[in-house]
């Protein structure tokens, strides 16, 4: 009985298509490598956060200020919303230009903006660039700025950013309190980060609990572009996009929601207790240690549009300039000097007994 014939050997000649075979696997290794390698390093650098869990976000939440029934994980990850940092600017007085030359207008004089004087130093920053960032890091002459603008409570706010004589930095935390975001700082070491209200200022969590630091808020104008570059010529804006950039920043529109009665995530609604609709936006003024708000279209209709309201809280008079078209509300002490005020929607101060209904205002006399 002969033998089985012993199995050929495959051998990768040149007939037998070696080369190619051998190309087609070296090829291979480049796509792994090009493609997948970066993918996967994305993936193990990518900041904490699941999506889900707050706990896996990395803060220490033991000892929070914190109500967990009203804390979610609303981004994947900690900065997908990415902050703006020292942001390019263009002259305020380039924008009339800009608006004739490109296709499509920045920025027209009855548009809301956010802005900030300190001396002859003076930026302006578009609720455009704002609603999409939500976090602004900036200078202003010699003051490190903090902006911030929650689109989803119609939170707008600014404070300085020195604590103890440091400049601190801050972004998205990935997480929601009461349908507003969570800031941490990242000047903090990994792993021990605070995490701040940007309504109060305050930090409310981190390794040594809560209310260890707070935040000085700035006296930020919250009101027409016309109006503040009438006052302020030499001011700064933020740099226009252009491109896809623009359209990108167009797209995001929180206009049905603003309207609509549905709250994206949980938080408590003041319409029960206070007859108030919870999306109704409010001007929102800090004395001493309390908060008051008004409803921004109660103030507007009780002028019959724009003029003078004066209040006195806490023994302390304050004169309210109402304007409209939209609405906007400057705030100015009895020396006439602009005092911190914020915005929100009536939830995002009620729902974290942030502030209470303001009392009645009178109408000063022409």
């Amino acid at each position: 009985m002969s033998d089985p014939p012993a199995p050929q050997k495959l051998t990768l000649t040149s007939g037998a298509g070696g080369p190619v075979l051998i190309a087609t696997g070296l090829f291979a290794l480049f796509l792994i490598v090009y493609f997948v390698a970066p993918a996967l390093s994305r993936v193990k650098n990518r900041p904490p956060g699941d999506g889900s869990d707050p706990a896996t976000y990395g803060f220490v939440l033991d000892g929070a200020d914190l109500d967990e029934e009203y804390l979610v994980a609303a981004q994947l990850h900690r900065d997908l919303v990415r902050s703006l940092d020292a942001p390019e600017k263009m002259e305020g007085t380039a924008v009339v230009a800009f608006n004739r030359e490109e296709y499509g207008k920045y920025l027209v004089p009855y548009e809301i903006v956010v802005a900030y004087a300190d001396g002859d130093a003076a930026v302006a920053w578009p609720l455009l660039q704002l609603r999409t960032h939500e976090v602004c890091n900036d200078m202003v002459g010699d003051v490190p700025v903090l902006i911030v603008h929650a689109p989803l409570s119609g939170l707008l706010v600014a404070y300085d950013r020195r604590v103890d004589g440091e400049v601190l930095e801050f972004g998205h935390s990935g997480l929601l309190h009461h349908s507003t975001p969570l800031l941490y700082d990242r000047t903090d070491p990994l792993g021990s980060e605070r995490l701040w209200d940007p309504v109060t200022g305050v930090a409310v969590a981190g390794p040594e609990g809560s209310g260890t630091a707070s935040l000085k808020r700035l006296p930020i104008f919250i009101g027409h572009w016309g109006d503040w570059l009438a006052d302020h010529p030499g001011t700064q804006i933020l740099q226009a996009p252009k491109g896809g950039l623009r359209e990108r920043y167009r797209r995001l529109d929180y206009g049905s929601y603003e309207l609509g009665k549905k709250l994206l995530y949980p938080a408590r609604s003041p319409e029960e207790s206070l007859g108030l609709f919870a999306k109704t936006p409010c001007l929102v003024l800090p004395v001493g240690n309390k908060m008051f708000a008004w409803s921004m279209a109660d103030l507007s209709q009780q002028v019959g549009g724009s003029g003078t309201l004066t209040v006195e809280l806490q023994g302390e008079p304050f004169t309210l300039l109402v304007k409209d078209g939209p609405h906007a509300v400057d705030v100015q002490n009895a020396a006439g000097v602009r005092v911190p005020s914020l915005r929100s929607m009536a939830f995002g101060w009620y729902s974290a007994n942030h502030a209470e209904l303001g009392p009645p205002l009178q109408v000063e006399a022409e």
